[in-house]
């Protein structure tokens, strides 16, 4: 529930997957793969393209299928990063309220970075939430259209061996 990366330089009404696409994390897992890394892989929802190193779920899988049971284990594994997200959200309201911060853009920026900094503050001195958190839903990245059809292509080739390995 420890935020590691957080990318504060775009508005609440930008996609994640074009937020993704020019965070620092997405270059470097580029380029640890570009390197030849095979072994490592991001969890994403449908918000984000599949990558070779982003391993997002299947659309429209049908019960009792590998796809399924990988969709299955991939939003087990998610869960966690929506939990997080509905944590930070619920000790500070002010990220959730209206989805709006009104301060300009840098100032809201900063009060971001603040709010995961003391998000992280609160996890290190177990510091407990008693509600749930809430998620809200994404565009599909496809729909976006931001990444080149290529990389999406090695990323469905990826998770389909992972499918096929660990899913059948």
């Amino acid at each position: 529930m420890t935020i590691l990366s957080v990318n504060a330089n775009y508005g609440g009404s930008t996609h994640d997957s074009f937020v993704w696409r020019n965070s620092l994390v997405h270059t470097h897992m580029e380029q640890n793969y570009l390197e030849g890394d095979r072994s490592s892989w991001l969890l994403g929802d449908s918000g984000y393209p599949q990558q070779p190193w982003l391993m997002t779920p299947f659309r429209n899988t049908v019960a009792n299928t590998p796809q399924r049971r990988y969709d299955n284990k991939l939003g087990l594994a998610r869960n966690t990063v929506e939990r997080c997200i509905g944590l930070l959200k619920m000790r500070f309201r002010c990220l959730a309220k209206e989805r709006v911060l009104r301060y300009n853009p840098t100032k809201a920026g900063r009060i971001v970075n603040a709010c995961c900094v003391l998000h992280n503050m609160c996890i290190g001195a177990n510091i407990q939430m008693d509600q749930q958190p809430q998620h809200d839903p994404e565009l599909p990245a496809e729909e976006i259209g931001v990444f080149p059809p290529r990389v999406r292509q090695e990323g469905i080739t990826h998770r389909n061996l992972i499918v096929n390995m660990y899913f059948q």
